[in-house]
């Protein structure tokens, strides 16, 4: 499933892709999934009518509290947000 291109965002949601953190170690042991270290940083995928303040592209802070997570592949997780969870864009 490629959650970008089957994804319609709605009202002030925000559709952000977060990079997973090492999913083994060099020795090669498998780090669960729960243990798995996942940066709040983010890029827009796909934004709904309702937002202002963040555009497709951008790389934002978010609340690693929040958001629905919607699939995750490849060492990536796709997340969707509210606008006001996102904290900051970053430049």
């Amino acid at each position: 499933m490629d959650c970008e291109k089957i994804i319609s965002v709605t009202e002030d949601r925000v559709l952000v892709c977060l990079t997973v953190g090492m999913q083994s170690t060099p020795a090669g042991i498998i780090i669960p999934a729960s243990a798995q270290h996942i940066e709040p940083i983010g890029t827009v995928l796909k934004i709904g009518p309702g937002v202002n303040d963040v555009h497709v592209g951008d790389r934002v802070l978010v609340d690693d509290q929040g958001g629905t997570l919607l699939e995750e592949s490849h060492g990536e997780r796709f997340v969707l947000y509210r606008e006001p969870d996102i904290i900051a864009v970053l430049e």
